[in-house]
Protein backbone atom coordinates (compact mmCIF):
# COMPACT_ATOMS: atom_id res chain seq x y z
CA UNK A 1 0.00 0.00 0.00
CA UNK A 2 1.43 3.38 -1.14
CA UNK A 3 1.12 6.53 1.45
CA UNK A 4 0.04 9.60 0.11
CA UNK A 5 2.20 12.22 0.43
CA UNK A 6 0.85 15.03 -1.80
CA UNK A 7 -0.43 18.60 -0.67
CA UNK A 8 -4.06 18.94 0.16
CA UNK A 9 -5.54 22.30 -1.27
CA UNK A 10 -8.63 24.35 0.36
CA UNK A 11 -10.51 25.42 -2.89
CA UNK A 12 -13.92 27.98 -2.34
CA UNK A 13 -16.85 26.88 -4.64
CA UNK A 14 -17.91 30.12 -4.47
CA UNK A 15 -15.09 32.22 -5.70
CA UNK A 16 -12.76 29.79 -7.44
CA UNK A 17 -10.63 30.42 -10.42
CA UNK A 18 -12.57 29.19 -13.88
CA UNK A 19 -9.07 26.88 -14.34
CA UNK A 20 -10.54 25.49 -10.70
CA UNK A 21 -14.37 25.34 -12.10
CA UNK A 22 -13.73 23.83 -14.88
CA UNK A 23 -11.24 20.79 -12.96
CA UNK A 24 -13.33 20.50 -10.47
CA UNK A 25 -16.60 20.29 -12.90
CA UNK A 26 -14.14 17.30 -15.40
CA UNK A 27 -13.50 15.95 -12.03
CA UNK A 28 -17.12 15.61 -10.54
CA UNK A 29 -18.44 14.57 -14.15
CA UNK A 30 -15.81 11.66 -14.28
CA UNK A 31 -17.16 10.32 -10.86
CA UNK A 32 -21.10 10.97 -12.05
CA UNK A 33 -20.07 8.76 -15.11
CA UNK A 34 -19.05 5.95 -12.96
CA UNK A 35 -21.79 6.37 -10.89
CA UNK A 36 -24.32 7.18 -13.14
CA UNK A 37 -23.04 5.98 -16.44
CA UNK A 38 -26.51 6.94 -17.77
CA UNK A 39 -26.76 10.39 -17.16
CA UNK A 40 -25.20 13.15 -19.10
CA UNK A 41 -22.58 15.00 -18.16
CA UNK A 42 -22.55 18.53 -16.09
CA UNK A 43 -22.12 21.37 -18.53
CA UNK A 44 -19.61 23.84 -17.27
CA UNK A 45 -22.13 26.77 -17.29
CA UNK A 46 -24.55 24.94 -15.24
CA UNK A 47 -21.79 23.81 -12.40
CA UNK A 48 -20.52 27.19 -12.41
CA UNK A 49 -23.87 28.50 -11.64
CA UNK A 50 -24.88 25.95 -8.72
CA UNK A 51 -21.42 26.54 -6.86
CA UNK A 52 -21.68 30.43 -7.07
CA UNK A 53 -25.27 30.42 -5.83
CA UNK A 54 -25.07 28.12 -2.65
CA UNK A 55 -27.05 29.68 -0.01
CA UNK A 56 -25.64 31.71 2.51
CA UNK A 57 -26.81 29.29 5.21
CA UNK A 58 -24.43 26.50 3.93
CA UNK A 59 -20.76 26.48 4.59
CA UNK A 60 -19.61 24.39 2.11
CA UNK A 61 -15.44 23.44 2.70
CA UNK A 62 -13.46 21.75 -0.57
CA UNK A 63 -10.12 19.64 0.12
CA UNK A 64 -8.67 18.62 -3.18
CA UNK A 65 -5.59 17.14 -4.41
CA UNK A 66 -4.07 18.27 -8.06
CA UNK A 67 -2.47 15.77 -10.52
CA UNK A 68 1.15 16.65 -10.47
CA UNK A 69 1.48 16.19 -13.98
CA UNK A 70 -1.26 18.69 -15.33
CA UNK A 71 -4.49 20.90 -13.92
CA UNK A 72 -6.37 18.40 -12.83
CA UNK A 73 -7.85 17.15 -9.78
CA UNK A 74 -7.62 13.32 -8.64
CA UNK A 75 -9.33 13.66 -5.28
CA UNK A 76 -11.61 16.13 -3.33
CA UNK A 77 -13.05 15.66 -0.03
CA UNK A 78 -15.85 17.60 0.75
CA UNK A 79 -18.14 18.81 3.76
CA UNK A 80 -21.39 20.99 4.43
CA UNK A 81 -22.39 22.83 7.76
CA UNK A 82 -26.46 24.07 7.63
CA UNK A 83 -25.91 27.39 10.20
CA UNK A 84 -29.08 26.15 11.52
CA UNK A 85 -31.64 25.76 14.10
CA UNK A 86 -31.63 22.55 13.94
CA UNK A 87 -29.48 19.20 13.39
CA UNK A 88 -26.34 21.21 15.16
CA UNK A 89 -24.43 18.21 15.82
CA UNK A 90 -24.66 16.94 12.30
CA UNK A 91 -21.75 17.73 8.98
CA UNK A 92 -22.48 16.14 5.67
CA UNK A 93 -18.89 14.81 4.06
CA UNK A 94 -17.96 13.24 0.93
CA UNK A 95 -14.36 11.70 -0.22
CA UNK A 96 -14.12 10.96 -4.13
CA UNK A 97 -10.61 10.06 -5.54
CA UNK A 98 -10.64 8.83 -9.16
CA UNK A 99 -10.32 5.32 -9.91
CA UNK A 100 -6.84 5.30 -11.30
CA UNK A 101 -5.42 6.72 -7.50
CA UNK A 102 -7.32 4.58 -5.26
CA UNK A 103 -6.03 2.00 -2.74
CA UNK A 104 -2.75 4.63 -2.05
CA UNK A 105 -3.81 6.50 1.10
CA UNK A 106 -4.94 9.86 -0.96
CA UNK A 107 -8.79 9.38 0.96
CA UNK A 108 -7.38 8.62 4.11
CA UNK A 109 -5.05 11.50 4.24
CA UNK A 110 -8.68 13.67 2.89
CA UNK A 111 -10.12 12.42 5.76
CA UNK A 112 -8.17 14.50 8.20
CA UNK A 113 -8.78 18.15 6.75
CA UNK A 114 -12.79 16.84 7.91
CA UNK A 115 -12.45 15.12 10.75
CA UNK A 116 -10.50 18.67 11.70
CA UNK A 117 -13.10 20.53 10.71
CA UNK A 118 -16.28 18.36 12.73
CA UNK A 119 -14.08 19.12 15.39
CA UNK A 120 -13.52 22.68 15.32
CA UNK A 121 -17.17 23.05 14.26
CA UNK A 122 -18.35 20.69 17.28
CA UNK A 123 -20.25 18.48 14.99
CA UNK A 124 -19.98 14.60 16.11
CA UNK A 125 -22.26 13.20 13.46
CA UNK A 126 -20.41 13.12 9.93
CA UNK A 127 -23.15 11.61 7.27
CA UNK A 128 -21.50 10.11 4.11
CA UNK A 129 -23.12 8.36 0.83
CA UNK A 130 -21.41 5.38 -1.30
CA UNK A 131 -22.69 3.69 -4.36
CA UNK A 132 -23.45 0.31 -5.19
CA UNK A 133 -21.55 0.83 -8.80
CA UNK A 134 -18.43 2.00 -7.18
CA UNK A 135 -16.82 -0.83 -5.29
CA UNK A 136 -13.92 1.54 -3.75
Amino acid sequence: MMIHSMPIHTLDVRSASEGEYRALNDFENRLQAEELPDDPPMPLAEAVQRWRHIPAFVELFHWVIWQPERSAIMAVASAELLQLDTNQHVMECHIAVLPEFRRQGIARALLVPLVELAQRAQRRLLIGFTNERVPA
